[in-house]
């Protein structure tokens, strides 16, 4: 780290708006390039450097940076990206699943008796914590909050491993010749009445 960056630094981390300028016109550009190339997305990429650039003023008075300030900013940033990426996938493949309960099919009750055995030696073959989270969603009716508070997790874990759990099922399932909207809607609709 050159003198010129250590004194930008502690500028900064003294409150030194013009300081934090002088960082934001030089840096900007290279932290929006090194999102994008993650993210893929020109919006993503500017998002994540503005947030980067915001995080480094809003903590500026508890800075240790032992490299360059660039340095420091561009791992930031790729963390950051990483990090927006993997939350991208999870949200999208939630949505997936989700969008597909939608559909209106319901089962015969030949069909439902079938289905039945079928979904729950499925659900008996899911690793213990997703089928644990599973049945307490799907059959004791417990919301995400109360399943998170009960078992001491987040919120968010429970809709991942609610996820993962569909996704787990749905090719036991499908082995079985069930088609994945009448797994999913069976188990939706009708696992609570069991």
């Amino acid at each position: 780290m050159n003198e010129v960056e250590i004194n930008l630094i502690r500028k900064i981390a003294a409150g030194d708006t013009a300081a934090f300028e002088v960082a934001y016109k030089n840096y900007f550009p290279t932290l929006v390039t090194a999102a994008f190339r993650i993210t893929g997305s020109e919006d993503d990429a500017n998002d994540i450097a503005q947030n980067i650039l915001q995080n480094l003023w809003s903590r500026r008075a508890f800075l240790d940076i032992h490299t360059s300030l660039e340095a420091w900013l561009v791992t930031s940033v790729k963390h950051a990206s990483y990090k927006h990426i993997l939350k991208t996938k999870r949200t999208q493949e939630a949505t997936e699943v989700y969008t597909q309960l939608l559909d209106p099919f319901t089962l015969s009750a030949t069909d439902a008796d079938l289905t039945r055995g079928t979904v729950y030696d499925a659900i008996d073959k899911l690793s213990p914590r997703r089928r644990e989270i599973f049945t307490m969603h799907k059959i004791e009716n417990k919301s995400h909050p109360e399943i998170a508070a009960q078992l001491n997790i987040s919120i968010q874990t429970v809709k991942n491993t609610m996820v993962d759990a569909y996704k787990e099922l749905i090719p036991i399932l499908k082995a079985n010749k069930l088609l994945l909207w009448e797994i999913i809607l069976w188990v939706t609709f009708n696992i609570k009445e069991l």
